[in-house]
């Protein structure tokens, strides 16, 4: 593993913290890894539905404006939370097949 790439992976592992927050663009970043990890086919499908939907999550979370109906800031802040955790988790997981 290249340095950059242990970089990476710690950095990963530290997003899976309650505490941690990432800015919007490391979770672009954080969704854009998780498209990519759905179009890999050597991933299990499950893990390729699974990444697909936490990228598709991050979009709707992202939308300026048009937050989800009924949603307030600080259910999109956590909600944020949340997918930035479960996507920190899977990509960790599936790292290998990243890089």
């Amino acid at each position: 593993m290249t340095e950059t790439q242990t970089k990476r992976l710690a950095w990963l592992k530290s997003c899976k913290a309650r505490s941690k927050r990432v800015s919007e663009a490391e979770l672009d970043e954080m969704a854009k890894q998780c498209r990519k990890l759905a179009k890999n086919t050597r991933a299990h499908s499950l893990v390729r539905k699974e990444a697909e939907e936490l990228a598709d999550r991050v979009k709707l979370l992202q939308s300026k404006g048009v937050p989800p109906e009924g949603w307030t800031k600080g259910q999109i802040r956590e909600q944020t939370r949340v997918v930035q955790i479960r996507m920190a988790h899977l990509l960790v997981q599936e790292f290998g097949l990243l890089h």
